[in-house]
């Protein structure tokens, strides 16, 4: 059980690390996974809360869209534009088409 008080600064100067260190142009697997590990891990415990500042809702909306980049870059397996997968850095035409994401996609992690 989480007794600590919670430390929204500290959530979203680590989120903005993670992101541009795991989440940015160039993108590799491992790193990929393990933004959505910490990204999940924070969102136990940030989005649970009931928070009524400006900093802790737009720190909510920071998890949310984290994971979905983060979700959005696991799933597609290739390299487009200016987002590059290292282990996929070739396009694929297959991928041609959006990226549909739901609040189910997140279930387990």
């Amino acid at each position: 059980e989480w007794t600590a008080p919670l430390d929204i600064a500290d959530v979203v100067a680590s989120l903005k690390a993670l992101t541009w260190r795991n989440l940015g142009v160039f993108r590799w697997a491992d790193r990929i996974a393990e933004a959505e590990r910490n990204i999940a891990f924070w969102s136990r415990y940030v989005l649970g809360e009931e928070l009524n500042s400006r900093t802790g809702l737009e720190a909510q909306n920071m998890l949310t869209v984290a994971m979905l980049i983060a979700r959005a870059a696991h799933v597609r397996t290739e390299s487009r534009g200016a987002h590059q997968r290292t282990d996929y850095p070739a396009t694929d035409d297959a991928w041609l088409r959006h990226t549909d994401l739901c609040r189910a996609d997140f279930r387990g992690l």
